[in-house]
């Protein structure tokens, strides 16, 4: 492996000098700060029902109480690690909107010297800074940061994974390392691997990636060479790192009967065909880089382009093709990154972009289960771009040094942009509604709810007190009671292939007025929304159609008002209810 002043040659990267240190811990903290000040105002955007379940998964007496009502869980089907954390968490500082975020804020804040440590493990400090700045500013980073979910701790788990993984391949390529370094690279691989399982299950898929790059890598390393020495070393080094992958499996298969509980339930929801498979691995990859989906290609388009020009001038010029190459180190490739190391980064970025869409529910939506796979695909992109600006010797030339900066400044901006702009309005427009129902604008009003499982998030805006104090009742279609209470996934279904569905419910509407409701407010997710929850066993969008002109036959509508939102824009139909 080539080394300058900018790559480490060994597991723990060449000596920085304290001002080095210095400058790069200032450029982590200014990172980190700036992340912070975007992060902020999200924190007053609310929370939708994916964050609501978190807290109600979260409620319990103490963390063992947690993981007991967690094992099987029917309405919530996520492994317990953050609701542990969660509920000691809102014992401390309670369970408002604004402080269940924080804990996310906190992982998503200290991901960014973490995707620090991996660049540098994996090429060089310049790497690792590049992609610290594209966790900072990554819109999918930012995004879930602010979320009352796991996403931001399986964020920041999968990054330590990968470092600690790393670090354990290294051990066996001639690096020298300790043995306490490298027993410590072994624990905290398996252990952080286990912790992201236990975050989010999609972090098992980690497990089978790193098994077959660690394979391909062992693999390599015999047909390169007939020296049994050498070969020695590498199955020694391909068994600690299997031998790490056993232990994060073991340490997570007391949670397996849950797993398998859990998803052994009903899916509502019609399966991603092969066909969309082109769509799938697209939308995937561009929630990967650190940009906004629809800049993602525009960003790759210019790299691409910057790169072939960088190329044809240094071809003319008589340099290396590529910089940051050495024809004679056998342990880089074009990715200026050691083969071993750039086998593990694709084949963890690459298998998750094909499967996710597919071995989750639905596709749309689902980019917030790449992201634990997104600090590889930052400490690529990190290459790519150094390979791009960057000369052979670890200088940079002043007009690559402009456009560079050209480039980042215009991308954080967007980025930055993009995130202040949606805190215009909240995560979810049943917020809204329940302020304008504690200022009176609802009073002796009936909500119906379509569908009835958003219903929680205006159950923990309205509670059952203010809604005494207002007279408000809030039911739910297709399951009519119960609407604040998270539903069960796997009966969800059932109540809306009932073919008496709308006379029922009309009936139900009718009698309200018998109750002393005056009013009923059909409250609406939006259409996109209803559309892609839809299926052949869950007609969403067919059955709320129906109802709603239903209603607008049979009662006088008063008003019909939009509430915008970021997840759970929602528009409420009033109507008034003739009275006995």
């Amino acid at each position: 492996m080539t080394v300058d002043k900018n790559t480490n040659s060994s597991i723990g990267g060449s000596q920085s000098s304290p001002s080095s240190s210095a400058r790069t811990f200032a450029v982590l903290a200014i990172l980190m700060v700036v992340a912070l000040v975007v992060l902020c105002p999200t924190l007053r955007m609310g929370i939708w029902l994916d964050e609501y379940l978190s807290i109600n998964s979260s409620t319990g007496e103490n963390i063992i109480a947690v993981v007991t009502n967690g094992f099987g869980r029917q309405d919530d089907y996520h492994p317990p690690l953050f609701y542990m954390v969660l509920n000691v968490w809102m014992k401390l500082f309670g369970g408002g909107d604004l402080s269940v975020k924080i804990p996310s804020v906190i992982f998503g804040l200290f991901t960014i010297p973490v995707a620090y440590c991996l660049g540098r493990v994996c090429h060089s400090n310049r790497i690792g800074l590049l992609t610290a700045l594209f966790c900072a500013i990554s819109p999918l980073a930012q995004f879930l940061s602010g979320q009352c979910r796991g996403y931001a701790l399986a964020g920041l788990l999968s990054a330590i994974a990968l470092t600690a993984y790393i670090v354990l391949v290294r051990t066996g390529s001639g690096n020298s390392v300790s043995k306490s370094a490298s027993v410590s690279a072994f624990l905290v691989s398996a252990i952080a691997i286990a912790a992201l399982c236990y975050t989010a299950y999609v972090g098992c898929v980690l497990i089978p990636c790193l098994g077959l790059a660690s394979t391909i890598i062992l693999v390599r390393h015999y047909a390169m060479t007939n020296d049994a020495k050498l070969r020695k070393q590498s199955l020694q080094t391909y068994g600690k790192c299997v031998a790490s992958l056993i232990l994060a499996f073991l340490l997570f298969s007391p949670w397996l009967p849950s797993v398998m509980n859990q998803t052994s339930g009903a899916l509502y929801l019609d399966r991603t065909p092969l066909s969309r498979f082109p769509e799938v691995f697209f939308w995937n990859w561009m929630n990967m880089l650190p940009a906004h989906i629809f800049f993602g290609p525009a960003l790759l388009a210019i790299l691409v382009l910057v790169f072939i020009i960088r190329t044809m001038q240094r071809k003319r010029g008589g340099a290396e093709t590529l910089a940051g190459s050495d024809d004679s180190s056998a342990g880089e490739n074009s990715f200026g990154l050691d083969r071993d190391v750039a086998i593990i980064l694709l084949t963890v970025t690459i298998i998750p972009c094909c499967l996710m869409g597919y071995i989750t529910t639905w596709w749309v939506g689902y980019f917030r289960y790449v992201y634990p796979f997104c600090p590889a695909a930052w400490v690529l992109l990190a290459t790519f771009v150094s390979l791009t600006f960057w000369n052979r010797d670890g200088s940079i030339g002043k007009s690559s040094k402009m456009a560079l900066a050209a480039i980042l400044v215009i991308l954080s901006a967007i980025n930055i942009s993009w995130s202040i702009f949606r805190t215009q309005i909240p995560n979810s427009g049943l917020n809204t509604v329940a302020q304008e129902a504690l200022k009176g604008q609802f009073d002796n009003t009936a909500f119906v709810i379509c569908p009835d499982a958003i219903g929680p998030t205006l159950g923990y805006y309205l509670p059952e007190d203010a809604r005494k104090a207002h007279h408000v009742g809030l039911f739910g279609f297709a399951k009519w009671d119960d609407t604040v209470i998270p539903a069960n996934i796997p009966d969800m279904s059932k109540p809306w292939m009932t073919d008496t569905l709308i006379e029922d419910t009309l009936k139900r509407i009718d009698q309200l007025a018998a109750a002393g409701y005056k009013y009923v407010a059909l409250t609406r997710d939006s259409d996109k929304q209803l559309e892609l929850l839809s299926s052949a066993k869950m007609p969403r969008k067919k059955r709320v159609d129906e109802l709603l002109a239903a209603l607008n036959h049979k009662y006088k509508v008063i008003s019909t008002k939009q509430y915008p939102a970021v997840t759970e824009d929602v528009t409420i139909t009033r109507y008034e209810l003739p009275q006995q």
